[in-house]
């Protein structure tokens, strides 16, 4: 089956348990890398607000227009999609994140680059599409990272892995855990204007708020 035919079945059927490990293994496992976008969240950000400062944070606000990750659906009980493609519709608010426990480090580097970007027009990239401790196990093993697709529960935290955007009006409260990048798979923060997911949110960003 060609490339092109095997993205169009994955955009269209809803599969089996059993048609979603193959599924599963094939978009993640076999496809070129240029069918894939690894990115969790592409946004513009206004500003961000380091909490309870910008030393030492251990919360972040980010302040704009966002374009999220949506490449998973769940419909009674079972996985029905898979999309590496796919973004929710653009959202214009805030994303408030605590840092992640398990790199520290590695969640302050990237705050302290979005703080370089914040204001500045230049759209950026953070998150994973896939999370860190799902990747790919080899082609054919029936799982992604050890991992059953069939397990609608983990696919589930999947889905929230790259946080929420919160309405302007909505209180600071109950951060989300900062995603982390896919190893391997970490483009640049600053994201190219080329990117057709891009392109759609410089778009939708110069639309009036509603």
């Amino acid at each position: 089956m060609r490339h092109s035919d095997r993205l169009a079945a994955m955009r269209t059927l809803r599969p089996s348990p059993v048609l979603v490990s193959a599924f599963a293994i094939l978009a993640l496992g076999a496809t070129p890398d240029a069918a894939k976008d690894a990115t969790g969240v592409y946004a513009l950000i206004d500003r961000i607000v380091f909490e309870p400062d910008a030393t030492n944070p251990t919360r972040v606000q980010l302040w704009g227009v966002f374009r999220v990750a949506d490449t998973f659906a769940i419909e009674n009980g079972q996985l029905s999609r898979i999309d590496l493609n796919a973004f929710r519709p653009i959202e214009r608010g805030y994303m408030y994140f605590a840092i992640n426990p398990t790199d520290p480090a590695t969640t302050r580097a990237e705050w302290t680059a979005m703080a370089r970007y914040a204001g500045t027009g230049q759209p950026i990239a953070f998150g994973a599409r896939i999370p860190p401790d799902a990747e790919p196990a080899p082609a054919g093993s029936g799982r992604v990272g050890g991992l059953l697709l069939e397990d609608t529960a983990r696919i589930g935290s999947m889905i929230r892995y790259n946080g929420r955007v919160r309405a302007a009006h909505e209180d600071v409260a109950l951060p989300d855990a900062f995603p982390l990048r896919m190893t391997g798979f970490a483009p640049p923060m600053a994201a190219s204007r080329s990117l057709p997911a891009v392109r759609e949110l410089l778009r939708g960003a110069t639309e009036p708020a509603r």
